[in-house]
């Protein structure tokens, strides 16, 4: 993380929330992750929903996610941990209903194609918390934004990394 992001992700509180990872993929690849095998990450986006109830909330959880240098806890962490990805925004919203994150996940299965069954969605019924979203970042930001909206919430957005191939 650049001393900008460090700085970034300095702004995020330590409350309960909801949260989108938009993560780079700069090319695509095959990862083994967990029991789910052999998942094939295309080149482009991939979105991701995922809460933070525990200790540190929202900052502690979304501090790891940018890391690369983590113990694999979670499907997402396959990907954030690789020298291919990069997290370049994350959109959340503070003290949302824990029931948002499967909300988004059910409303981003009709927007975007689902990375694969179950990724980041074992502990729950959605298809999964993963998506390939495509190449845009503008408007995957603005849906994704639009999204919290329509459900009742003023997400905030933060930019983590620019839109350079380097890494």
């Amino acid at each position: 993380m650049s001393t900008s992001s460090k700085e970034l992700m300095g702004t995020v509180p330590r409350v309960p929330g909801i949260y989108v990872l938009i993560v780079r993929i700069l090319t695509t690849t095959h990862l083994r992750v967990g029991s789910l095998g052999v998942v094939e990450v295309p080149e482009g986006y991939v979105v991701y929903v995922g809460s933070a109830w525990g200790f540190g909330g929202l900052k502690s959880r979304l501090s790891r996610h940018v890391r690369r240098d983590k113990a694999i806890k979670w499907h997402i962490d396959y990907i954030t941990c690789s020298h291919f990805a990069r997290v370049e925004a994350i959109v959340y919203a503070e003290y949302a209903r824990r029931e948002l994150e499967h909300v988004l996940a059910m409303e981003f299965s009709k927007l975007f194609k689902p990375l694969t069954r179950g990724f980041g969605s074992s502990d729950c019924r959605c298809i999964a918390h993963a998506f390939v979203a495509g190449q845009d970042l503008e408007q995957i930001l603005a849906t994704v934004v639009m999204t919290f909206r329509k459900y009742g919430h003023n997400p905030t957005l933060v930019i983590v990394a620019t839109n350079s191939k380097s890494s």
